[in-house]
């Protein structure tokens, strides 16, 4: 096992498949199953990373570190169900694993089960409140739901020390649909360098920038847009791009 083991360690996966496969064959420990069930799951072969892992887990069910990967490998095959109880088996052998309450909520999310994802990124955030991958799911559902209040007390006191423009680009529309415009006005400005190049973005921004007045900024973020992106701006922006440039 310890050449599949470098294989593995120095990221050549084919062959420490290979050479797990061979080991097997001669011993089987719970270290080995795992190995190559993390291995399994590298070179796309889920199914018998659920088979080398279900194995480990009739051996020893309190091998904790083995229900994330059995849960992705499921999950790989479209078994979200038995991913999600493999999930919840790991969280109730050890509460600990933020991994674990996060692919839960994905889980969730995939069989639009909104409540129940909100209440694991929620639970995840409990155990690290800086999980980025946490903050960033619960932003995107919360935006899907369009709970703009509960974004807002997630964010506002996180901004500072969470600067991922796509968490203050969330924030900054979910003020703007609450009317809080100064707030808005503050995050839009500050997201502006880091997104001035995707379309989605622009679009908000020059509408609020319209909405404020602000017509010269409104036309510099998409002459900004046009001259360095090949995207195409939308027939909506467009429009006002033209508008703006015969009022210039």
């Amino acid at each position: 096992m310890l050449v599949a083991e470098a294989y593995s360690l120095t990221g050549q996966f084919e062959n420490a498949y290979h050479h797990y496969t061979l080991g097997l064959k001669e011993k089987t420990t719970v270290e080995a199953l795992f190995g190559f069930g993390l291995v399994a799951l590298k070179v796309d072969e889920a199914q018998a990373a659920i088979h080398a892992l279900e194995q480990l887990k009739d051996m020893d069910a309190d091998f904790v570190s083995l229900y994330k990967p059995l849960a992705e490998a499921y999950e790989e095959e479209g078994l979200y169900e038995e991913a999600l109880a493999a999930v919840k088996e790991g969280i109730a052998k050890d509460d600990t694993q933020v991994e674990l309450y996060v692919l839960a909520g994905r889980l969730s999310e995939r069989q639009h089960e909104k409540a129940e994802a909100i209440q694991y990124y929620k639970e995840a955030l409990l155990k690290d409140q800086w999980s980025q991958e946490a903050v960033q799911r619960l932003v995107k559902v919360y935006e899907q739901e369009e709970e703009d209040e509960a974004l807002i007390d997630l964010l506002q006191n996180q901004a500072d020390e969470y600067p991922d423009p796509d968490s203050l680009f969330a924030l900054a529309k979910a003020y703007h649909r609450q009317e809080a415009y100064e707030e808005a006005r503050q995050l839009y400005e500050e997201t502006y360098p880091l997104l001035k190049h995707r379309a989605a973005f622009v679009k908000f921004y020059v509408r609020f920038m319209l909405e404020e007045g602000k017509r010269l900024s409104a036309l510099k973020a998409l002459e900004t847009f046009r001259a360095h992106t090949s995207e195409p701006l939308d027939d909506e922006l467009e429009m006002l791009y033209e508008d703006l440039l015969d009022e210039r």
